[in-house]
């Protein structure tokens, strides 16, 4: 999802399970997490919530899941992304 319109018609005609969010309708100069974190709210519970980036900083995931989201896509770079202990899976 990109936008907010988007994101609503979705909910109502298809309601699925998994929602993947895309920082694509971003504003111009509007940083790509800022997005994601603007359409998070809009997920309903017991949905679940896939962030969709294109290269991500540990800090920028640790974010997101602070905030919610199940999963994160990325992309791009993952090199700095694990740190020097692996994180469970």
């Amino acid at each position: 999802m990109s936008d907010e319109d988007d994101f609503e018609r979705v909910l109502e005609e298809v309601d699925p399970e998994i929602l993947l969010l895309s920082p694509d309708a971003a504003a111009d100069g509007q940083h790509p997490l800022d997005r994601l974190l603007e359409l998070l709210p809009d997920v309903p519970a017991g949905k679940l919530a896939i962030a969709d980036l294109g290269s991500a900083t540990r800090e920028e995931i640790e974010e997101l899941e602070r905030a919610g989201v199940d999963a994160v896509v990325v992309a791009g770079e993952l090199d700095g992304l694990a740190g020097d202990v692996l994180p469970e899976v």
